[in-house]
């Protein structure tokens, strides 16, 4: 978790961080919801990085505690538009409509928990 809110912009990270809190003591047994940081941290690496591919991308990096399809425990460092800026740099709200088109290293890699992770995006619809 604190990989990625390292590159999010200040906004969704105080967002993301309000979600993770809202999820009680985040022990399953408890009847409520694991946080990400539970998540994350139960985490085995090596893992493969998934298909991102034609998603949102505040979907892919903030994702929900349990998908696995997202990347919210991987080392997510860069978010690359079009025009070559970094949409984790724009303000919170910016990087909602933006979609994955792809990642480096590519989708189905095995990478380290500590391995930055580019995606390259395509302009909103």
């Amino acid at each position: 978790m604190t990989r990625l809110l390292r590159a999010a912009p200040a906004a969704a990270a105080l967002a993301f961080l309000a979600a993770c809190s809202s999820g009680g003591n985040g022990d399953p047994a408890a009847g409520s919801t694991p946080t990400t940081g539970t998540v994350c941290s139960n985490t085995k690496w090596p893992q493969r990085i998934p298909d991102a591919a034609g998603r949102n991308l505040t979907d892919v990096t903030l994702g929900k505690p349990g998908d696995s399809s997202a990347l919210t425990c991987f080392n997510v460092t860069q978010a690359v538009a079009p025009d070559g800026h970094n949409v984790l740099d724009d303000a919170g709200d910016d990087v909602q409509a933006w979609t994955v088109k792809s990642s480096t290293p590519a989708a189905g890699t095995t990478v380290d928990e500590d391995t930055p992770i580019t995606l390259r995006l395509t302009y909103p619809n």
